[in-house]
C-alpha cells in the first residue's frame, strides 16, 4: 500500500492506493497552507481504510514545481513517515505525473490527481522506485 500526498498548491489530495488500484483519494483545500492539517487528514483517511503508516509499503510526494513551502511541507512529511516507519520514500514530478496520466487514462478515466495516477501505474511499492 502506498500513501500519497500532493499538496504543492493551494489544492491538494492524499491518496491510498494498493496492488495498482486507488483504494481512497481525498481532495484537499488550504488556501492558507497544509502544515497544520494535513496530518489530521491522513489519520483520518487511514483509519477509514483500516490500516496505519506501518502498513504502508512506501510514502510518495509531490516534488514540484509548485509552493515552495507546499512542496516542502509535502515532501518532509513523506520523509518524516518513511524515516519513522522504516519504509522507503519517492518524491514524483508535477510535470512528469500528468503527462504520464495523459498517455494512460482515456479523458473519462484521467484521475483528478495526476500524481495519484502516475503512483497508481508506475511507483512499485516493493522497491518505492
Amino acid at each position: 500500500m502506498i500513501l500519497s500526498i500532493d499538496i504543492t498548491s493551494e489544492f491538494g489530495s492524499i491518496a491510498l492506493t494498493e496492488a495498482n488500484v486507488v483504494m481512497e483519494e481525498i481532495a484537499l483545500h488550504a488556501p492558507e497552507g497544509f502544515g497544520h492539517v494535513l496530518f489530521g487528514h491522513i489519520e483520518e483517511l487511514l483509519e477509514r481504510n483500516g490500516t496505519t503508516v506501518h502498513q504502508m509499503e512506501c510514502f510518495a510526494a509531490a516534488s514540484g514545481p509548485g509552493s515552495f513551502t507546499g512542496v516542502r511541507v509535502g515532501l518532509a512529511a513523506a520523509k518524516g513517515l518513511a524515516e519513522a516507519t522504516g519504509k522507503r520514500m519517492v518524491a514524483v514530478s508535477n510535470l512528469r505525473a500528468p503527462r504520464h496520466a495523459r498517455s494512460h487514462f482515456r479523458p473519462a478515466q484521467m484521475p483528478r490527481a495526476p500524481l495519484k495516477g502516475y503512483v497508481e501505474s508506475r511507483v512499485d511499492p516493493r522497491t518505492c522506485d
